[in-house]
């Protein structure tokens, strides 16, 4: 499935030709420029109808297709990444955490077609700090690019 910015996602497959068929496409076509030019040069009657004639087989031979594709859209993602790291835990802070991913939520929430991946840490590792930004990463890696909602 092809995915785009905007969210879009297809399931059209392109048509794809291989190398020998468009070799053979510009092989006739430079033949028919070369007979075309020589009737041309010789003066003979009727070359704009062979010319006409040879345009119309060679564009035949191309294979020319209309394709209709189904496309059904996606929802943007939104990450949040709430840090329960024991800083969080001193004086008010697990409240207005708590507040402040509320009111996350409840913006992403009243957005159209827009998910919320909610992401929790604590500490790192022999006392490393919170390591915030290696779970965002690993949270968008997760995700595919297309769909991640920009971040402003």
């Amino acid at each position: 499935m092809k995915l785009c910015w905007k969210g879009w996602a297809s399931d059209a497959k392109p048509d794809l030709r291989s190398a020998g068929a468009l070799a053979l496409d510009l092989g006739l076509t430079a033949v028919a420029v070369v007979l075309v030019g020589v009737a041309l040069w010789r003066g003979l009657a009727g070359w704009a109808l062979r010319a006409a004639a040879l345009a119309l087989v060679i564009a035949a031979l191309a294979g020319p297709v209309l394709q209709e594709e189904d496309r059904a859209p996606l929802s943007d993602i939104v990450i949040l990444v709430v840090d329960n790291s024991s800083s969080q835990k001193l004086s008010d802070r697990p409240d207005q955490t708590a507040r402040a991913v509320a009111r996350v939520q409840a913006e992403v929430a009243a957005l159209p077609d827009t998910e919320l991946r909610v992401v929790t840490l604590g500490d790192g590792p022999d006392n490393a700090g919170t390591l915030a930004m290696t779970a965002l990463t690993e949270a968008m890696a997760a995700e595919p690019r297309s769909r991640l909602a920009p971040s402003w």
